[in-house]
């Protein structure tokens, strides 16, 4: 460390705004080689301090640090906690109104701000350079860093700007990158792409002795519902985080466990900005025990009692599931990480992701169609002539999801009033873009098909994490063994059996009382899986199905008697499961 920042000014900075007097693993390490002016990147675990790491050296040093991040509720959250400690740090997003902009604008001219959070948006346009011109800053801190990887899970490649900022600059800061997922392949493409110089790599390892991981193949919905609400019941009251695919199935989700008494609450992308910030502000505060969330959750949400966390679809990456999971028992303390996965898991995510990527055919039949153009000047062409070259291919209907892509990612201008269509660059140009975007997507799909292996390994869980992102360390080892996981375990008490119907009356109940005929198709489903479980007889053995509402006892005991046995081989159980496998009479209500 230089002679400037002696150790004990350091652990008495850390002492002072932090409050601690001992650093986490790799902290001080990270921290020293900041201060002594070197580029860094630093792969820590979810919860593993990060954020400490690049905030106490931009105390130290002189002049302004600047943060990229990549969501505003990670951003105002932070900032939030630097304010409480007597810090100057503001966070420069979209929820700012016009007023309040014009006035941070002149306090960072004032150099008021020690610390100033910004998306990757806003580092690249050219009104925030400007005000950065007058600035002296002296480190550049990019958070979630793998985002500016095309390899990793979650690119996004207004990241690519940030070295075109950092050249913008008179003076080059000292450069941070932190991530807690990053494969070696991610790792060395970040060094890359941000231009670090001979940079020092931290990594602490991805094992976390506190989680024990879980991964429960349920045959239906409905058995996987049964299996989540045992695991509610279990951590009933404590901080729950539950992960859903879709936008509709956290509110659906949401609804169904208000209505059995639970205290849940929906977040996705698609709420108000002020309505997620209530939720997430509530849940931290622990007046909301239960989140029902898509990936947009979690992120730089510093809550460390975190008892379980629930996934009700296979995320998309080992990288997305790391970072999840990583939210639980940030304290230390066990907490549990269930996996509820359903068959077809993998072809719902294999479409999500292909929906945020341009259709492959249809985008190599424009670029195709302007190649073949005599005139190369020639790039405005009508919809409608469009539509009619894509029908040659049965593609009608991908053409609109075509457009929007490839405005998204400025291929072309659609001019919606004209029914135009304008290349924004040479067709050779890209055409070559479109073929790296399909490699990125082809490399996406491969990550789910990673996810895949590791939901069916026999292996222990932890062993398959450390297998996937650090190679090095595993390698040679035959076997590592968490002894926590249900691999090491080999048992997992969470499956419903027969003899627990009360499960299934409660569930048809709270499905019953969310009203009109919605619930209908679900609680169908319900019946069916237990008629396949018990394989009634005769309809005299169904009676108790009028606990399930009116007019069922008569409904199925009809279908008992017109199908017989054979009623439990046409349903959604499979016959070895061990629900089939269990008692076939159905206990007393």
């Amino acid at each position: 460390m230089t002679s400037s920042f002696a150790q004990d000014t350091v652990v008495a900075a850390l002492k002072k705004y932090y409050g601690f007097s001992s650093f986490r693993p790799y902290q001080q390490e990270i921290i020293e080689h900041i201060l002594e002016g070197k580029d860094c990147l630093a792969v820590l675990p979810t919860g593993g301090g990060k954020s400490l790491c690049f905030q106490l050296p931009g105390l130290l040093l002189p002049g302004t640090t600047i943060v990229v991040s990549p969501l505003i509720s990670l951003m105002t959250d932070q900032v939030a906690q630097l304010q409480n400690r007597g810090i100057s740090a503001i966070a420069i997003t979209s929820m700012l109104t016009n007023f309040e902009r014009e006035i941070i604008v002149q306090n960072i001219r004032l150099n008021r701000y020690t610390f100033i959070y910004v998306s990757p948006e806003k580092l690249a346009t050219p009104s925030f350079r400007k005000c950065c011109s007058c600035l002296s800053i002296s480190l550049l801190v990019i958070d979630e860093a793998h985002c500016i990887s095309e390899w990793g899970h979650q690119f996004r490649p207004q990241y690519l700007e940030i070295h075109s900022f950092v050249k913008s600059l008179p003076r080059r800061p000292i450069l941070a990158a932190f991530t807690a997922s990053a494969t070696p392949d991610t790792a060395k493409d970040i060094c890359t792409q941000l231009h670090l110089g001979s940079p020092r790599f931290f990594r602490q390892s991805v094992y976390r002795s506190n989680l024990s991981l879980h991964v429960v193949p349920c045959p239906s919905k409905t058995i996987q519902h049964i299996v989540m609400r045992r695991i509610l019941h279990r951590y009933a009251n404590q901080p729950i985080i539950i992960y859903c695919a879709t936008r509709i199935q956290t509110e659906d989700m949401a609804v169904l466990l208000n209505s059995a008494g639970s205290n849940a609450a929906a977040y996705h992308a698609g709420l108000e900005s002020h309505h997620r910030q209530s939720i997430q502000m509530a849940f931290i505060k622990n007046s909301l025990n239960i989140i029902c969330a898509t990936t947009a959750f979690g992120m730089g949400v510093d809550k460390p009692n975190i008892r379980a966390i629930i996934h009700l679809t296979v995320p998309v990456s080992l990288e997305g599931y790391y970072q999840e999971v990583g939210r639980a028992g940030r304290d230390g303390k066990q907490s549990f990480c269930y996996l509820l996965a359903l068959p077809g898991d993998d072809q719902l995510q294999a479409e999500i992701i292909g929906r945020s990527y341009p259709p492959l055919q249809s985008t190599q039949e424009i670029l195709q169609f302007f190649s073949r153009k005599k005139t190369p000047l020639e790039t405005t062409v009508s919809l409608k002539e469009l539509a009619r070259v894509l029908s040659e291919v049965r593609l009608e209907s991908s053409l609109w999801l075509t457009l929007k892509r490839g405005e998204e990612r400025k291929w072309w201008q659609v001019d919606w009033q004209q029914k135009t269509l304008k290349l924004e660059n040479t067709p050779g140009a890209l055409d070559a873009e479109w073929r790296r975007v399909n490699r990125q997507h082809l490399h996406q799909l491969q990550k789910l098909e990673r996810m895949k292996q590791f939901c069916n390994s026999e292996h222990c869980r932890q062993h398959e994490l450390i297998a996937y992102f650090e190679p090095a360390r595993i390698h040679g080892q035959k076997y590592f063994r968490c002894r926590i996981c249900d691999r090491c375990r080999n048992t997992f008490d969470l499956t419903p059996a027969p003899s627990e119907l009360q499960y299934f009356k409660l569930l048809a109940k709270d499905v019953r009382q969310h009203g009109g005929k919605k619930p209908q198709p679900f609680l169908l489903d319900l019946c069916h899986q237990i008629l396949a479980s018990y394989q009634p007889q005769q309809s005299s053995e169904v009676e108790w199905m009028s606990a399930f509402g009116k007019g069922w006892q008569k409904e199925w005991g009809a279908i008992v008697d017109r199908l017989g046995t054979n009623l439990g081989q046409q349903n959604h159980v499979d016959d070895n499961s061990d629900v089939c496998q269990s008692k076939k009479s159905p206990p007393t209500l």
